[in-house]
């Protein structure tokens, strides 16, 4: 992932998680089932750890494409994450559970 988008992400999503919480990008990708790529952010915060995917050809849309359709995606990916967060109940602990995960839509 090309480090403007990886800039762009990472300051879509850090305020969709309170503050304290960790984001970063994890090197290489994953395969989907498809035989597509996957690249990953990891969000750290508290006890929970969640890896979300996101598609190749999201990323690849992302980076090549206009300011306009860059925002659209953004705001794909914020309201994918957010309506996620919604939904999740945080671990309270006091033993971490295995990481959850999140796949973007193709």
């Amino acid at each position: 992932m090309a480090p403007y988008t990886q800039q762009r992400f990472l300051a879509v999503l850090k305020p969709l998680f309170p503050d304290g919480a960790t984001l970063r990008i994890l090197k290489g990708t994953e395969p989907d089932t498809s035989g597509g790529e996957l690249f990953r952010i990891r969000i750290d915060w508290a006890n929970d750890a969640i890896n979300l995917r996101i598609p190749r050809r999201f990323v690849d849309d992302h980076r090549d494409g206009t300011a306009s359709s860059q925002k659209e995606l953004e705001e794909q990916l914020a309201a994918f994450v957010h309506d996620r967060r919604e939904a999740f109940r945080p671990n309270p602990g006091p033993r971490l559970r295995p990481v959850v995960v999140w796949t973007l839509p193709a």
